[in-house]
């Protein structure tokens, strides 16, 4: 069997060749616009409030479990009120505190669920992206046009988010109701009577 003529295979690999040259060429081009949105300082910004959210994801509970442990001590006390002694009076002190710093930590976490909905979602995005499409809008088009890469890149985060979000709200439904409880023991409500104990 005869060889494939030259002439023929020739221009079918330099064919193949510039066109892997214009690939490498537009993959840079790519990369070089990845970079610039990454860049941004919204986005560093961001990448910078993870961190701490990060850190604050991993102590919230801690702080939470404190304020039970005083709670619990609390509440087992002989006389669970503002007037049963010492012990229960520094008891309750501390687990306020504890509870304070939980509490406050929760409505940063929710308020910031609420403001990435309302407010970041509205944020307008320049220079490189066509028609200064909002973050929301970008969202939207990466999950109609490019359903393979918000699935592998976005959709995990997004979820993620949402369910923290959804977590700390009951978290802190949780809260509001431990500190009615906490109310009703300061008010002496499980302290029993004197006529009771006689």
């Amino acid at each position: 069997q005869q060889p494939t003529q030259c002439a023929f295979t020739n221009p079918l690999f330099c064919n193949m060749y510039q066109a892997g040259d214009a690939m490498i060429q537009a993959s840079s081009q790519v990369r070089s616009g990845v970079t610039e949105i990454t860049q941004q300082q919204s986005i560093v910004e961001y990448e910078k409030a993870s961190q701490h959210a990060k850190e604050g994801f991993h102590g919230l509970p801690y702080i939470m479990w404190v304020s039970m442990l005083f709670y619990l001590c609390f509440f087992f006390s002989a006389r669970p009120s503002c007037k049963g002694g010492i012990g229960p009076c520094c008891a309750c002190t501390f687990h306020g505190i504890f509870f304070f710093l939980s509490v406050v930590i929760s409505m940063a976490f929710v308020a910031g669920g609420i403001l990435s909905m309302k407010v970041i979602a509205n944020i307008e995005l320049g220079s490189p992206l066509a028609g200064q499409p909002t973050i929301g809008q970008l969202i939207d088009h990466i999950q109609t046009a490019f359903p393979g890469f918000y699935n592998l890149v976005l959709r995990d985060l997004l979820d993620g988010m949402k369910k923290s979000y959804n977590a700390y709200v009951i978290f802190l439904a949780g809260q509001l109701m431990l500190l009615m409880h906490t109310c009703s023991c300061c008010c002496g409500v499980y302290v029993p009577s004197d006529k009771g104990s006689s």
